[in-house]
This record gives C-alpha cells, structure tokens and sequence, in this order.
C-alpha cells in the first residue's frame, strides 16, 4: 500500500466520538517512500464494529492513513483509510472488502479532520471536517481473519514493483523475465520475453499494486529483469492494458 506524503494524527475506536483538536507537535510525518509505524497486533483492535478518526495533512501525494491489516485467509484488508492521489481527485476514502469515496477532496495542504464509524447494521459513515461526506448502508462485514499488525502510513518501501492510477479492484498480471525480445500482445507490446509464470494480482482501493522485491543474492552483477503489467480494462483493446515495462541491473 502506498504510503502517504504528510502528517497524520490517529484515533482509533469501537465505539463513536467527538472530534478534538490535533496535537500538532505530536504528529507523525511521512515521506511517501518508506515512513511508517507498526503497531503489533492485539485483539482488542475493533474490526466489524469500528471508528477510526484521524487529522491529515496531505500536500502533494496521496495514500494510506491507516489499515487494519490483511485478511489471514483472503489477504483482503478488514478496513483501512486513505486519501487517492492527485489523478483521482485527492479525496477521502474508505476501503472495507470494496472501495467507498467521499468525492471530497483533502490533498490540498491543509489539516483535516477525517472519520469512519461502521454500525453493527452495515452502516459505513464517512466525514470530512466534521460534516457527513457520504454514507452507505448494508455494507459487507469486514473478515475477522485477521491478527495482522496495523499500520498507520504503509508497510512497503522504496524496493518494491510498483503500478499506480489503474482501475481499483482490477486484476493485473506481473509478466517478468530476463530477456527482452518483444512481442505482441492484446494490441500491445509486452517486452519481458521469454517470461516466467506471471503473478496474479488485484489493485487496491486506489487502483495500485505494491510488490516488496529485493534481488536475491549470488545473482551476477549487471543480470537484467524486465517486468511490466497487464491490467484488466474494459475500455482497452482486448479488455487489456499493459504497462511500461521496467528494466532492473543487479549491481
């Protein structure tokens, strides 16, 4: 999950609160590469029941505030909060098994004060500055697979295969290889070629995928690793976009 590039204050509750004035000087400030906290798990953290409330300030970069952790079973996130980046308009939202928006944007620079509280109904809420941005009832419980650590920011840093700005909740496959010999490919050119057996994966909430990767040892200096996307589209020739293709060089 992306981290996000700002300052962030979090509460987080099983019941609902008033919203108080942020601490500024006690705030966390992330740099949208690798900056994130860890808080071990522990039971007591809400899951289907919940209200977590942060004060966010978000300059340039969109991401994660705070996730719940990924499902033991599904690997699908219980809940988390994050704003989108500036090519999707920079609002808040929640994500739980699916992806809901405010359509209000915050990242403008400016402290705001953000909140979801989900009822034991199904009713997920969703605030801005103290106002009812959006509401949407009989929403699907959130797994409580979960002992997963929460993270407040994200837990992936800079040594990851990165894609951004695709559709949320679209399939993707991460083709890679160690060769480039191009070839054609549903209307386009997919230049990992021969390739291995490609990773299946879905974007998140925000249309991204984050890979962890780190070049394992006793690989020759200067070996190549192409990798590139294909990504689920309607709109595309095909039903499929492809990526740029990436070239990584062991040092």
């Amino acid at each position: 999950m992306k981290n996000l590039m700002g300052a962030i204050v979090v509460i987080i509750l099983s019941g609902s609160v008033e919203a108080q004035n942020p601490v500024l000087s006690n705030s966390l400030d992330f740099d949208h590469v690798d900056d994130h906290v860890t808080v071990p798990y522990n039971s007591s953290f809400p899951v289907q029941v919940f209200t977590a409330l942060a004060w966010v300030r978000a300059p340039q970069k969109g991401g994660a505030i705070i996730s719940r952790g990924e499902d033991d079973v599904s690997d699908n996130g219980p809940w988390n909060l994050g704003v989108k980046g500036p090519l999707k308009g920079g609002t808040f939202r929640c994500n739980l098994e699916d992806a809901f928006d405010t359509g209000v944007g915050i990242l403008d620079g400016l402290w705001h004060h953000v909140a979801a509280t989900r009822s034991a109904s199904g009713l997920l809420s969703l605030y801005v500055d103290g106002v009812v941005a959006a509401t949407f009832a009989n929403t699907v419980a959130p797994s409580a697979n979960c002992d997963q650590d929460l993270t407040i920011g994200c837990s992936i840093g800079s040594n990851s295969v990165r894609l951004t700005n695709a559709a949320f909740s679209a399939t993707a496959g991460l083709f890679f290889g160690l060769s480039s010999t191009p070839v054609a490919f549903k209307g386009g050119t997919l230049k990992p070629f021969p390739f291995f057996s490609p990773v299946i994966l879905t974007t998140d909430f925000n249309g991204d995928i984050y890979v962890p990767f780190a070049m394992p040892a006793g690989i020759p200096a200067g070996t190549q690793l192409w990798v590139q996307y294909a990504i689920q589209d309607a709109a595309a020739i095909n039903g499929v976009s492809l990526s740029n293709a990436i070239l990584g060089l062991t040092p």
